[in-house]
């Protein structure tokens, strides 16, 4: 029986971290890179490459096309921002349905777009 009990407790551990991410690009204006979490409740937004655009944060609560800015804090410090013009890591403090980065005025290159969630991080 204990090791029923163990192994019982290691699956809810593991189906509690539910855990989810996406790697994508941005290579022009508009260009997403999105992620639908299953009730993701943090995370993180990781930028590289080179590009000239703003690269903006967004989620939705429901699931809808009804995409609004989120606040993400600089994982190195700082203040919380809205969007970007530069790589860098940041940390996202807000449930939501999904979470994506969206390219904004865009001009050229190629924007390495990494959003990573978990409901118990």
């Amino acid at each position: 029986w204990s090791l029923v009990l163990v192994l019982f407790v290691a699956l809810v551990f593991v189906a509690a971290r539910a855990e989810a991410g996406v790697l994508g690009t941005i290579t022009a204006d508009e260009g997403t890179v999105s992620l639908t979490p299953n009730g993701a409740a943090k995370g993180t937004v990781t930028v590289t490459g080179t590009w000239v655009a703003t690269l903006q944060f967004e989620a939705t609560l429901d699931g809808t096309p009804v995409w609004f800015a989120i606040n993400v804090t600089p994982v190195a410090g700082g203040a919380a921002v809205s969007s970007t013009t530069a790589v860098g890591n940041w940390s996202i403090a807000v449930a939501a349905a999904a979470y994506r980065v969206r390219a904004s005025a865009w001009t050229s290159g190629t924007a390495t777009v990494q959003i990573y969630s978990t409901l118990n991080p």
